[in-house]
């Protein structure tokens, strides 16, 4: 059995979530403070080497990132455009949204 946690990928996952959030200038929700990412690219490469752990009775492969990132991290390094700073959307803990004046 090959449980995958959460992939992401450049053009999905919650990476991608957080920077077109910041892109478009919406806040970023840090309800859930922090995520584990792992890459597609890795998931892939992982179920094909588990294929050789194929047996008759079920062996449990769970599939996660190698680290929890915090949101806020993945949000401030993130590019943005224009200088874009990202918010979230907890006013508690706020990072203010702006964008340049034109």
């Amino acid at each position: 059995m090959f449980r995958l946690n959460y992939a992401c990928e450049q053009r999905y996952g919650v990476v991608a979530d957080i920077a077109t959030r910041i892109a478009d200038g919406r806040p970023v929700d840090v309800t859930m403070p922090a995520v584990n990412v792992v890459w597609q690219r890795d998931v892939s490469a992982w179920a094909l080497r588990g294929i050789l752990s194929v047996h008759t009775e079920v062996t449990v492969l769970n599939v996660i990132g190698p680290e929890t990132m915090p949101v806020r991290r993945i949000a401030k390094q993130s590019p943005t455009p224009c200088s874009t700073t990202p918010a979230t959307a907890s006013p508690a803990s706020a990072i203010p949204a702006s964008r340049p004046e034109p």
